[in-house]
């Protein structure tokens, strides 16, 4: 036995070492690898703040609905940029940023040019990025006035192969305190994480938006990367080898929107200043992004902390990062590959050679566990390393020791799950088949709450005189098979077949949500598969008509027997009631009859009919019936407020008032437009006509 668990280990060491081997050098992870990054963000980060140097405005829905009648619709004329750049210059904004493209002309460019020399410290966009066409623009020099104003040199060297251009109106370029580059890309599952320091065209780099206030108002000019720092002035920025900063995300922003940054413009010009929505004093030193977050500007993102962000925020989070020395830093591939290798072995030794099942099983969550902690852990102090591939593989590592172990030692289980299937649900039999030996001893049960189904066919007998054995069997064993199947796809338990009735129960020893409309789903759905069977007239028998009872409350649930014959079932007082409900539902003309307690718990989603009240056999008191028609989603009110009327009038007629009763059902047979529900009114309008009492 211990030479066989020592083979299991070491074919599971062998297949992990492959396998993880394989799926790193493929990436075949790598949808996934980032996304528990994006959690943690949203969780850890929630409470962060960006720097107090940096100030957003966003240009956002409020803002172009009030500039809609005074410009029309965005684009706006470019003085009104000209405006927001005056004001800010004059409140004393350290640096003016705008995440914005001016690459078309305008009659109004000189408005926004001058505005743009006058302020000294603008910084404006432009897009460098790879073109995958064959245009005549592909790999065009860039102008050379534009390469020695704003390119930098940096020492070593990172991946890059842009190939094309778009640059801002010859005036701004030449206006600007510097150029900054917007241009961005997702990781392959469209959340946008991380973001180039420098984007190089040619042999010259150019800065990105967020770091490029750095480089020009402190007049930086070089650079240099070095074993994975890249070194700017006075930062030392984490970067992977294509010189692409991991973004720490910021929960809070607080944006000003740009509507009241215009308000605030035109109450100062017309000398109102108690009117500014906004204290100009507030932009004093700070470095002011300008944005969208209108979802007509094209510039929402899916970033960490949120979808459809405003894609601004990249680059003001990155530059927060820089200013506060809030990396989180991405640990590097190598140490992922040795900790996923580590949890795999780990675990398939644990499954290898535990003999207990609980050890066995709970090591998978326990693992997993740990190397989410530990995973978040490191994040919070500003490392990152994705838990995906140890979780993957160490879940994979136990899937694979527990299926040799099961392969080399578990022949007996799959005797007794093959035997199982045949009469429970697969969730019972993989709950019986992992505690077989607890099943066995248990012969004394428990008691459970839970709701029973009996279902049973009417007058099956005389139907089955005339009919050889074949035909019988074969005509139970169709429909056996049908009914069987509802259950099991209700998360319901089979537990027995009595001559041509069937029993089920709900809630053991698999626990369920409300198992009383599971119970009550069931019937429905045998009902109308009881249509589709009748249609084939299997062995020649005609159609049949079911009576279906469903009660809940506790009953004593276990394997009831001896060791070479059990029979896990369920007995008492509830399962008898059951009974006695399929038995009653062919004196009040129904296929289905569930008890008040049943209703309780399913009105809200059945419509159901009340049947009256009855004494039914062993019972010293009186119990209330329904029979559920309808699912309430798939009715409309009319049909509610008619068997309302119904119900009205059962009461009515329990009570006495024969003749109120006798108009409510009449009433429902002149109005209604189901024909079974027009019968039921009819039915007990005869019975009043009769003088039966209730």
């Amino acid at each position: 036995m211990r030479k066989n668990r020592i083979r299991i280990f070491f074919a599971s060491a062998v297949v992990s070492i492959v396998s993880v081997a394989v799926f790193f050098y493929f990436g075949l992870l790598d949808y996934f690898r980032m996304q528990p990054f994006d959690l943690m963000t949203k969780i850890a980060r929630k409470d962060s703040k960006i720097s107090e140097d940096i100030v957003v405005i966003l240009i956002d829905e409020a803002t172009l609905k009030a500039m809609d009648p005074i410009v029309g619709r965005w684009p706006w004329p470019r003085w009104v940029h000209a405006e927001v750049i005056r004001f800010l210059k004059d409140a004393g904004a350290k640096a003016i940023i705008f995440d914005i493209l001016f690459t078309e002309r305008s009659e109004d460019d000189k408005f926004l040019a001058e505005a743009t020399k006058y302020a000294g410290n603008v910084i404006h966009s432009a897009l460098i990025y790879r073109d995958e066409g064959e245009g005549f623009d592909v790999g065009r020099p860039l102008p050379e006035e534009f390469v020695k104003r704003f390119g930098i040199k940096v020492k070593g060297d990172f991946y890059d192969n842009s190939n094309n251009f778009t640059l801002p109106v010859p005036d701004l370029i030449t206006a600007s305190r510097g150029i900054g580059i917007v241009t961005v890309e997702s990781d392959n599952d469209g959340v946008y994480r991380r973001i180039k320091v420098f984007r190089k065209y040619g042999d010259v780099y150019f800065p990105s938006l967020f770091i490029s206030p750095y480089i020009y108002i402190n007049g930086i000019r070089e650079a240099e990367l070095k074993e994975g720092i890249l070194k700017v002035g006075a930062f030392n920025i984490p970067v992977n080898d294509k010189g692409m900063l991991l973004i720490n995300n910021y929960g809070i922003v607080e944006p000003y929107s740009m509507s009241a940054i215009l308000k605030t413009i035109q109450a100062i010009n017309r000398g109102e200043l108690s009117e500014m929505e906004v204290d100009p004093a507030l932009f004093e030193g700070k470095i002011v992004f300008i944005g969208a977050s209108a979802v007509g500007l094209e510039d929402l993102k899916n970033i960490p902390i949120g979808n459809a962000q405003p894609g601004v925020y990249m680059h003001v989070f990155a530059l927060s990062n820089l200013l506060k020395g809030d990396y989180v830093i991405e640990i590097d591939r190598l140490w992922t590959f040795l900790l996923t290798l580590c949890a795999s072995f780990i675990i398939a030794g644990i499954i290898s050679f535990s003999n207990n099942i609980y050890i066995q099983v709970f090591s998978i969550p326990t693992t997993v566990s740990l190397l989410l902690a530990f995973s978040y852990m490191l994040f919070m102090k500003g490392y990152f390393l994705s838990p995906v591939y140890p979780v993957f593989f160490s879940v994979s590592s136990s899937v694979f020791s527990l299926a040799l172990r099961s392969a080399t030692e578990g022949r007996e289980k799959r005797k007794i799950r093959k035997f199982l299937e045949q009469y429970v649900s697969p969730a019972i039999v993989a709950k019986i088949v992992e505690n077989y030996e607890e099943f066995i001893k248990a012969g004394q049960g428990k008691r459970a709450y839970i709701s029973v189904l009996f279902a049973d066919i009417r007058g099956f007998t005389a139907l089955s005189e005339n009919k050889t054995p074949e035909e019988v069997v074969r005509f139970l064993n169709s429909y056996f098979a049908l009914m069987s199947e509802v259950v099991f796809s209700n998360k319901g338990t089979l537990d027995k077949f009595i001559g041509d009735a069937l029993m089920a129960f709900w809630g053991e020893p698999v626990e369920v949500e409300n198992p009383s409309f599971l119970a009550v789903k069931t019937a429905l759905e045998m009902r109308q598969k009881l249509e589709e069977f009748n249609r084939k007239s299997v062995a020649g028998f005609p159609p049949i008509k079911v009576g279906i009872g469903i009660n809940r409350g506790y009953a004593v649930v276990g394997n009831i027997g001896y060791e070479k014959k059990l029979d896990y079932t369920a007995i008492g007082d509830v399962v008898n009631t059951a009974s006695r409900l399929e038995n009653l539902t062919k004196d009040v003309g129904a296929t289905i009859l569930i008890s008040q307690d049943v209703y309780e718990d399913v009105k809200d989603k059945v419509v159901c009919r009340y049947a009256g009240s009855f004494l039914l056999r062993g019972k010293v008191r009186r119990i209330r019936v329904y029979e559920p028609l309808m699912f309430v989603e798939e009715v409309e009110h009319t049909y509610i407020e008619t068997v309302e009327h119904l119900n009205k009038g059962i009461v009515l007629w329990e009570e006495g008032k024969r003749e109120e009763a006798y108009g409510v059902f009449k009433y429902v047979a002149d109005n209604c437009g189901d024909n079974y529900l027009k019968d039921i009114a009819k039915r007990h309008m005869n019975i009043i006509k009769g003088g039966v009492g209730k």
